[in-house]
């Protein structure tokens, strides 16, 4: 499984490359703009920021758990363990941070120029229509070999 999903990355980062070299650089770099919405930037560091301190508990909390050898969720305490989890992937998916990254890979794969500064619209039925516009149905008419991945990942996350 980790081999498929480093694959279709690696696809996806080729692809993006080959469509539009300076969107994928400014992609890659974290081209955004900052909080005030006034000035361009590389490497923002502000989703960076806000992400770490949630990172570090997600990593610290899944490594007690998979780091003990035979790990199953049971009983009470397991489910617990299971909720937090989904919790943590659930966090993961719907970050500021991963959804731009999703749209401007979307953007890209559409022969888009850059989009440095993106809403992230729930709309009327929420985020699942917008990462069909933005992120679904730009992957599927992609000539990616591994889109099917990533509409399978993104559609479990979000339906």
């Amino acid at each position: 499984m980790i081999d498929e999903v480093e694959s279709a990355v690696l696809e996806l980062i080729q692809k993006a490359e080959e469509t539009n070299t300076l969107s994928c650089l400014l992609l890659v770099a974290k081209g955004d703009m900052d909080p005030s919405g006034s000035l361009f930037v590389v490497d923002n560091i502000w989703d960076t920021l806000r992400w770490k301190t949630q990172e570090r508990f997600y990593i610290r909390y899944l490594n007690k758990n998979y780091a003990n050898e035979g790990f199953e969720y049971q009983g009470e305490a397991g489910i617990d363990d299971l909720s937090i989890e989904m919790m943590i992937y659930s966090h993961i998916w719907a970050s500021n941070d991963f959804l731009k990254t999703l749209f401007r890979f979307g953007e890209i794969l559409k022969g888009q120029s850059y989009s440095w500064k993106i809403n992230v619209d729930d709309g009327k039925f929420g985020k699942k229509d917008w990462m069909d516009q933005h992120v679904i149905i730009p992957f599927e008419n992609s000539s990616l070999k591994n889109s099917t991945h990533f509409k399978r990942s993104i559609l479990y996350a979000y339906t």
